[in-house]
């Protein structure tokens, strides 16, 4: 069977496609009954006691939407991670089934007939011992040697089942576990509807919120609402810290949540240059200093490299290794090398400086380089952006994301809660400056606005070396200065 020809990881795969879509499909539904609830909430015709009892009630009908759309969402990550697995195997074996059975019954024969050889090569050698004819031990010798090959022949075939088997085997052990938090969070949301069910009892409605199944709903919500990376873009670098007893900079080992541009900054590249073992073309890089006063603004290009290791699946890399691949992608990049050559000239304006003049070729570089997408545009946020990020992230696909204003946007960080350690809580992190910035959108979390605590979509952003999120609802309200990448 041809590489690609596999007719059961196929029909798996086009099973799975179709189960994805009709998520999709039930999200567009949930979605379209959650504008008309909300329509009827912000009626203003309908005023006094019981209106107000009914609207309660049907606000509680979005939070269980919500919870069935997150459900959806969960399996629909789940679907991109089995799908992924189940392309992998079917590359990893060559297009070869990985039906179970079929692996066991050929692993199982191969070995039997490796067996066998060796027995029969065992006894013609026995038979050759005790032979005295030189014509029959010539016959017995050939006869041994090609059992013994066949053996040989019969011992790999064994292995490349094996194979098969243990990557049938990887898949069923890492999938044990899919689709779980999606089928536990609809319980908990049926659980909903039927408590709001028996309010329409006839003994009027309660309106209470903290109803066991509302706040058991919640923290499901809160705990199983995430959808992107997770900590992928962990990156090992040396961090420099002032100590105040001895009055001299040190550095010490911290983990960043993607690249920083701050890393080529004078004091951070001399840390560098002075704690790793760099070979004679990688100190050429680090102590280019054109090249690295033009990556002190480099946002968009930390962001084009988080997006490649993501994309690759790669995890865990070092400060050292994120920044070589950053000055090698700039190095083969014909628009840097145009402006590079303006750098450090008598009257040259500010903006060239800046080693991107446009992200979008940037972006639509590398993503063409590779094969992820045939085009690329930045657009502005609009309604449909959120669905979109997510779809993106839960294929492993990180956003990329430009905005005009900083400050404009309300930047969060997670913090321990002050009362219990064991919790974490957003903290508003205020900045100074009105900057233009590019940052890569890396997931989207459902948590609680750290004042009203009303459950809120988040868009996770790796920024400046951390992890930050921003409301997805403020996006919107600037949404003439947020543009993300639209993937074609």
């Amino acid at each position: 069977m041809e590489a690609g020809q596999n007719l059961f990881l196929n029909n798996m795969m086009s099973k799975l496609k179709k189960a994805k879509e009709d998520l999709e499909k039930n999200n567009e539904t949930l979605e379209e009954a959650k504008d008309k609830i909300r329509a009827f909430t912000n009626d203003n015709t309908f005023q006094g006691e019981a209106a107000n009892t009914a609207k309660t009630q049907m606000e509680t009908y979005i939070l269980v939407a919500n919870a069935m759309i997150q459900a959806n969402d969960c399996d629909i990550a789940d679907y991109y991670t089995l799908n992924h697995m189940l392309w992998e195997a079917q590359q990893s074996v060559g297009g070869d089934d990985l039906i179970g059975e079929v692996i066991v019954e050929q692993m199982n024969k191969a070995e039997r007939m490796a067996e066998q050889d060796r027995e029969r090569a065992v006894e013609i050698d026995r038979m050759q011992t005790k032979s005295h004819n030189p014509f029959a031990d010539a016959w017995y010798q050939m006869k041994e040697i090609y059992y013994k090959k066949s053996a040989e022949d019969n011992e790999e075939l064994y292995k490349e089942w094996k194979k098969r088997a243990d990557k049938y085997d990887e898949i069923e052990n890492n999938t044990s576990s899919l689709f779980e938090n999606g089928e536990e969070l609809r319980q908990q949301a049926e659980n909903a509807l039927r408590e709001l069910g028996k309010n329409f009892n006839g003994e009027g409605f309660n309106v209470y919120d903290d109803d066991w199944w509302k706040i058991g709903l919640i923290n499901s919500m809160k705990e199983k609402g995430y959808v992107g990376l997770g900590d992928d873009l962990s990156i090992f670098y040396w961090k420099r810290v002032f100590n105040e007893e001895t009055g001299k900079w040190e550095v010490e080992y911290a983990v960043a949540f993607g690249g920083d541009q701050n890393w080529f900054k004078p004091e951070n590249i001399k840390a560098l240059l002075d704690n790793e073992d760099l070979t004679d073309e990688e100190r050429k890089y680090f102590e280019d200093e054109k090249l690295n006063k033009a990556l002190v603004e480099g946002c968009p290009v930390i962001a084009i490299i988080n997006m490649k290791y993501a994309m690759e699946g790669k995890k865990y890399v070092t400060q050292k290794e994120f920044m070589l691949d950053v000055y090698k992608y700039l190095d083969d990049h014909p628009g840097y090398k145009k402006i590079s050559k303006l750098i450090g000239k008598a009257g040259t304006p500010d903006e060239d400086l800046f080693p991107v003049p446009n992200v979008e070729d940037y972006v639509e570089d590398y993503m063409r380089e590779n094969g992820h997408c045939s085009d690329v545009e930045m657009n502005n946020i609009n309604g449909g952006s959120l669905r979109y990020i997510e779809k993106q992230v839960k294929a492993k696909r990180p956003v990329v994301m430009t905005t005009e204003t900083i400050t404009g946007l309300e930047w969060y960080k997670e913090v321990e809660d002050e009362k219990d350690k064991n919790k974490h809580q957003l903290k508003k992190q205020s900045f100074q400056k009105e900057d233009k910035h590019v940052a890569t959108i890396t997931g989207v979390k459902t948590m609680p606005d750290p004042e009203t605590q009303e459950l809120k979509k988040y868009v996770e952003v790796s920024s400046w070396g951390e992890k930050y999120f921003i409301p997805y609802e403020n996006l919107e309200k600037n949404k003439n200065k947020v543009k993300i990448a639209d993937y074609r």
